[in-house]
Order: C-alpha cells, then structure tokens, then sequence
C-alpha cells in the first residue's frame, strides 16, 4: 500500500514538473531505496519548482542537495553563537551553504573536510533559512554568481558537477564523482 501511495505522489511530481517521465530533466519513479524515496516525496515539488523558475536540471539539484545533507538527514541545527554553546536554531539549510558574509544571518556549526588529504574538523558559520524555499533561492544564487560555469551546463550534469570541483566547491576531490553517482538515484537518462 506504500509503495502505492509512494508511486502515486511521485506520479504528482513529474506532472508538476510539466514534464513525461522519461524526460531527462525530471524526477522518475520510485527507485526502490526507501531514503531517496522519502527525500523526492519530501522536497520533490520544491525541487520541479526550481527547474521551472530557473530553467535548471530538478535532478541537478535534488542531487546536490541530497549529497549535502545525506538525503535530508542530516539538515543541520546549528548553534546562535561563535562559542558553540546554548541554544540552537533549524537551519532548514538544504545545501549546508556557508556564510562568507558578516550580514548573513548565520548559525555555527562543525563539518568534517579533507585538508592535504587528511579529514578534519572545521567550524564553520551556516547561513539559516526562513524556508526551504529561500534556502534553494540563495542555492541557485550561489551558484550563478560564483560557478557562472557550471551554471552554463545547467542541463548537462557531468558538467555541471566537475565545473564545481574544478571552482572548488567542495574539499573532497573526488566532489563531482560522488555527485554524478547520488544524481543516479533519481531516474535515468534518454
């Protein structure tokens, strides 16, 4: 009866997307692992929303997000002060963007990153989102700002990932293979 269910809401998906399931630029049909299952039934239409408003691969993005939050498990809460102490505030962050900007509105948190080979802890500030919504929104700004090539191969996902590696996007040099493979999970390609 789940599998029904899950079926159906992604069939709702692909028909907000606008598009024919076998279209290369929308979310396919359940793929059998139940926490990418769970992610497409949670963010899937805000994801088909971004591809219509910004005219950019949803598997592009539901990829990206899903790698950097391990499926939406691991959307972060992050603590209000630099001392890492106290209260703590839901990022609602789909994309654990960080903060570069003193007016960003921010929470603190530790990642793990890999330094001359080597994985270690680093403190970062996080940029805190209102919304999911306003977290894809400042995604999507991001990268048309700072990756203005990846950007240009919106709609070509090996592209679009190795041109965020190459821009050093991530620590993590094998960053656009681990992308490519979790964009995989989301339906084929024709």
């Amino acid at each position: 009866m789940r599998k029904l269910i899950f079926v159906i809401v992604v069939m709702l998906q692909v028909s907000l997307c606008g598009q024919i399931i076998d279209s290369p630029a929308t979310l396919c049909n359940s793929t059998g692992y139940k926490h990418v299952d769970l992610f497409l039934e949670l963010f899937g239409d805000l994801f088909c929303e971004m591809e219509k408003k910004y005219y950019i691969d949803s598997r592009i993005i539901a990829a990206h997000s899903a790698l950097e939050t391990g499926y939406g498990r691991y959307i972060r809460y992050a603590y209000k002060n630099k001392t890492m102490r106290g209260e703590t505030v839901f990022t609602k962050n789909l994309f654990n963007i960080m903060s570069h900007n003193k007016k960003d509105v921010v929470g603190y948190i530790y990642s793990e990153e890999i330094h001359n080979r080597r994985r270690i802890r680093v403190k970062h500030a996080i940029r805190l989102y209102d919304s999911y919504q306003q977290s894809c929104d400042d995604y999507i700004r991001v990268i048309r700002d700072d990756f203005p090539g990846a950007w240009k191969n919106r709609y070509d996902y090996k592209r679009y990932f190795r041109e965020l590696q190459r821009r050093r996007y991530a620590t993590d040099t094998n960053y656009a293979d681990i992308c490519i493979s979790v964009y995989s999970n989301f339906g084929r390609v024709k």
